[in-house]
């Protein structure tokens, strides 16, 4: 599995409400075990994120500075990839299950509802929805990121499916039969609902652990990396989001 480049880390109110990270005991170049010397230098504010500074944080032992993202979230992020807050518990919604469509994981959410994105070429009309979601290539992309991330897009083969359901810590034979009803052709239907709908059963038989998001959060960093978006730029994000 690739090594994640980044570091999440928890981030705890003070008695005036600000939150601060917890320190990490290593940075992303650490690979000794040993753990890190590592102190908080400053913050820095996001245009998109969860609404508070992230911390700059700086490795004594290896000279570098890193940014301290919150649990479930990832850099140029907009959105988190997990519902959960800035402690690392899990987002509910009142009815106990899981608000899948805060994160980046609502474009499989709206695909499988039948909610198409609105098309770039429509943009005048739409400025503001295409400024909150996206337009319907972004919709597709992104339910393409999420459908490797589960372990069932058309590229997803039998090992990758079997580490797919250990890391997200579902049964095997749902991930099977969601891959195996999701590989529809286009003319038998709205493949893309269909495989939203399949994805969403994935998403409703996740149970949140600490261990899950950040299984999550590297399938997203190895998936996301075999992915090439258009004109360079990252999967849903912008240069101002980081």
């Amino acid at each position: 599995m690739a090594r994640q480049k980044f570091v999440n880390s928890p981030y705890i109110p003070d008695i005036e409400g600000h939150l601060h990270p917890q320190l990490p005991e290593s940075c992303p170049r650490d690979r000794s075990g040993v753990g890190c010397e590592i102190v908080i230098v400053s913050y820095r504010k996001r245009v998109h994120g969860p609404g508070f500074p992230f911390a700059i944080a700086f490795c004594q032992k290896h000279r570098r500075f890193f940014t301290l993202y919150p649990p479930g979230w990832f850099p140029y992020g907009r959105l988190p990839l997990v519902p959960v807050g800035s402690l690392g518990t899990p987002v509910l919604e009142d009815d106990g299950r899981t608000p899948w469509k805060i994160t980046i994981f609502r474009a499989l959410v709206d695909a499988a509802l039948g909610n198409q994105w609105p098309e770039e070429r429509n943009r005048g009309a739409c400025d503001e929805v295409i400024g909150a979601l996206g337009c319907a290539r972004t919709q597709k992309r992104h339910l393409e990121l999420s459908l490797r991330i589960l372990g069932i897009s058309k590229e997803t083969y039998r090992r990758g499916r079997e580490e797919a359901a250990a890391h997200l810590g579902v049964d095997l034979s749902l991930v099977n039969e969601a891959w195996r009803r999701s590989r529809v052709r286009s003319r038998d239907g709205p493949c893309q609902q269909l495989r939203g709908t399949e994805g969403g059963k994935i998403l409703d038989a996740i149970v949140l652990s600490q261990r899950v998001t950040s299984n999550m959060l590297r399938r997203w960093q190895r998936e996301s990396q075999s992915s090439t978006p258009p004109s360079g730029t990252r999967i849903g994000c912008s240069p101002t989001s980081l």
